[in-house]
């Protein structure tokens, strides 16, 4: 077979030399899709509930931030609309000898969705790995030897930057009376003892309290809350979705705190 890689003569025009390369780097890019490991996310039926977590009242591990990097596509409304984001968590070991950390994101709009839906995103601390890792990765902790991302020691904190997501936009809370910006819960959960976790499957509670959930407000449907960008703290000011998509073209980054209701 011809290796369409392979040009012998340099009288090729310009524009044809352009797609004989970019055609290579198509075919290297599939080459290195197809020997990658498979995907540490997944997405669908993998809310806690479904992934043995019950009542999740242990509080071994907190989720201490919920908060967005990027906001692809922002919300215009309530009543069916989607927004586009990448997401980011914190989460923080109060004792040691947790493994195996896992989390999901309610992507449906419910306000118990990431504890008892049905269309979560499910994801976990994968490699790089090591058992000499210091917050906040990655590398990521590894004190049992598997490929699942562990806790380590009281009071580290670990940071998961996530996949692009698409999440149904809704305002849940105060129940009865919403504010009018957008809600998504999140849910923690982890092992007590060493064990396997051979990926994001293994990701799971430990027993079915070993997880732990938590709404948090993102953004709204006209501007996102961009934190202590005041003169105090938690003075929170709008800055409008136009202004961000303009730093955006500057190739400036933004990163957007969450507020975590209580």
């Amino acid at each position: 077979m011809t290796n369409p890689c392979y040009v012998q003569s340099t009288s090729l025009r310009p524009h044809r030399r352009q797609q004989t390369l970019g055609f290579c780097l198509a075919l290297v890019a599939l080459a290195f899709a197809g020997a990658a490991p498979a995907s540490a996310q997944r997405t669908g039926n993998f809310c806690m509930t479904d992934l043995g977590g019950n009542s999740c009242t242990a509080n071994d591990l907190a989720i201490t931030g919920f908060e967005f990097v990027t906001l692809v596509d922002g919300c215009s409304n309530f009543t069916g609309d989607t927004a586009t984001v990448v997401l980011r968590s914190s989460m923080t070991a109060a004792n040691a000898g947790r493994y195996d950390l896992g989390i999901t994101i309610d992507l449906s709009g419910s306000p118990t969705g990431a504890y008892d839906g049905d269309n979560c995103y499910h994801d976990y601390f994968p490699a790089p790995l090591s058992n000499t890792a210091t917050p906040p990765g990655p590398p990521y902790r590894d004190d049992d030897g598997n490929v699942c991302g562990d806790g380590g020691v009281a009071g580290n904190t670990w940071v998961r930057t996530h996949a692009q997501l698409t999440i149904t936009c809704a305002d849940n809370f105060p129940v009865g009376n919403p504010d009018g910006i957008a809600d998504v819960q999140i849910c923690n959960s982890w092992k007590q003892n060493t064990g396997t976790c051979t990926g994001v499957a293994g990701a799971v509670p430990g027993t079915p309290s070993k997880c732990r959930c938590q709404t948090y407000n993102l953004f709204s449907p006209t501007a996102v809350v961009m934190k202590g960008f005041g003169a105090g703290p938690g003075n929170d000011r709008p800055i409008g979705i136009l202004a961000l998509a303009v730093l955006g073209m500057l190739g400036l980054s933004l990163v957007v705190q969450g507020r975590r209701r209580e």
